[in-house]
């Protein structure tokens, strides 16, 4: 299933997207599916659904319709990030670089994210993780942004910021890049 979804949602995007009817063939059954795989026991099962889905959000607009239409993908999705009890490297990334694709397709969700993880947690990322979940983190909150998502100021997560100033001694550059481009957004007038 995971490779006919993923072949699906990619044969729409771009030029073909008038085709988008032909090719939907992903019914309610097949979401719930992976709805459910991304809550089941065994941790290969929700690695491969995650992992489907990641692909199937990075490379194809398409995706929105099927998993940034409200939030109930990115609720799951953060949940298997946040509670990961066994610290599995691969998911905790996989699962953050799926949910910034999420808030990239869908820049709204953001809010969601914003009130699942903690100020703690999100330091914690951007103090302890991989460069790459820390890439993750700031560009959630650029797709927030750029996006134009109201009611959310970054200016008043002071930890956050501070932890993003601090950060910028040590990140590497793609990461400091990153930064200072988040850091410039949230405190012009524009945003």
């Amino acid at each position: 299933m995971p490779f006919l979804f993923f072949f699906v949602a990619t044969q729409v995007d771009g030029d073909n997207a008038s085709l988008h009817h032909q090719w939907n063939i992903i019914s309610t059954e097949s979401i719930n599916a992976l709805l459910y795989a991304l809550t089941h026991n065994d941790e290969v099962v929700r690695f491969y659904a995650l992992k489907t889905i990641e692909n199937t959000v990075i490379l194809t607009n398409v995706a929105k319709a099927y998993f940034a239409l409200n939030d109930e993908f990115i609720n799951r999705i953060s949940e298997i990030y946040l509670n990961d009890h066994n610290n599995n490297i691969e998911i905790k990334t996989s699962a953050l670089n799926t949910v910034a694709h999420i808030v990239k397709l869908e820049p709204m969700l953001m809010k969601v994210f914003i009130n699942k993880f903690t100020n703690e947690t999100l330091g914690n990322v951007l103090n302890n993780e991989s460069s790459k979940n820390q890439q993750c983190i700031i560009n959630i909150m650029l797709f927030g942004i750029v996006g134009n998502v109201n009611n959310i100021k970054l200016i008043d997560f002071d930890d956050l910021m501070l932890t993003l100033v601090n950060l910028l001694e040590t990140a590497n550059s793609v990461v400091r890049g990153k930064i200072i481009l988040l850091l410039s957004l949230v405190f012009s007038d524009k945003y």
